[in-house]
């Protein structure tokens, strides 16, 4: 059950929108002959109950290659294990970064009573933290929760958390600054989380998730070409790893 600070605070500071179940949300039809090669490699990886080296894929490709549908239909395929996830649009309220850990911790917190009760805790201390940057919220909302687990002999399930059209945040630094969190925590191994980011291969994302402290974190990388007329046909396409 979600404590009550949960819903007054922390849901008033999400968009559940953006979740991947929400009514709000509506993907385009599924051709399962075009892309069902991606989403069977992607939820075999977030599947994948052994240690992963990797906590971190990239699913890379132009607009219109299919990536929100395939990040649809993961984040479906992968339900038992989906800890939230976050569909990105700038038509909304779903580009606004300060929303985004806010609605993945709402998810998590749904899904574990446990986790809940610490995050509970944690916003009745400073209901403010809601507002306070990506970093801090990162921190707040997510490692000190865990690491007070931790301390109580507590280990959450690994969860995948799936992030579509990560190119449509707000801005660039937002963008940015949700990967260096991300890649930080995945380096501290502070959060038992496995992230699948969707986006457009803009030169500055691409310079991020390629670049050397990155290399060795995201090597699990599925690149999308453009076929439309491939998807209309149901068509097998070809997957490429980096």
């Amino acid at each position: 059950m979600v404590a009550d600070w949960i819903d007054q605070i922390l849901l008033t500071a999400s968009t559940p929108e953006a979740s991947h179940d929400s009514s709000a949300h509506s993907p385009p039809p599924y051709h399962p002959g075009a892309w069902q090669n991606y989403v069977d490699r992607l939820t075999r990886w977030g599947f994948n109950n052994d240690n992963h080296v990797d906590q971190i894929a990239w699913l890379k490709g132009p607009g219109g290659s299919g990536k929100s549908v395939v990040a649809q239909y993961c984040a479906e395929a992968l339900e038992e294990r989906l800890g939230a996830s976050f569909f990105f649009s700038r038509s909304n309220e779903q580009g606004n970064a300060h929303c985004f850990f806010t609605s993945i911790s709402y998810q998590l917190a749904m899904k574990d009573d446990r986790y809940s009760d610490f995050l509970d805790y944690r916003i009745r201390r400073d209901p403010t933290l809601v507002r306070k940057s990506v970093r801090h919220q990162f921190r707040d909302l997510f490692e000190a929760p865990i690491r007070q687990l931790k301390g109580r002999g507590i280990e959450l399930a690994e969860r995948v958390i799936i992030v579509d059209g990560l190119d449509e945040c707000v801005s660039q630094r937002a963008q940015l600054d949700i990967i260096k969190a991300v890649a930080e925590s995945v380096q501290r191994q502070s959060a038992p989380f496995l992230w699948i980011f969707s986006s457009r291969m803009e030169p500055h994302l691409s310079d991020a998730f390629d670049s050397p402290s990155m290399k060795s974190l995201v090597p699990f990388q599925v690149e999308l070409p453009a076929t439309t007329k491939g998807a209309s046909r149901g068509r097998l396409t070809r997957i490429d790893y980096v």
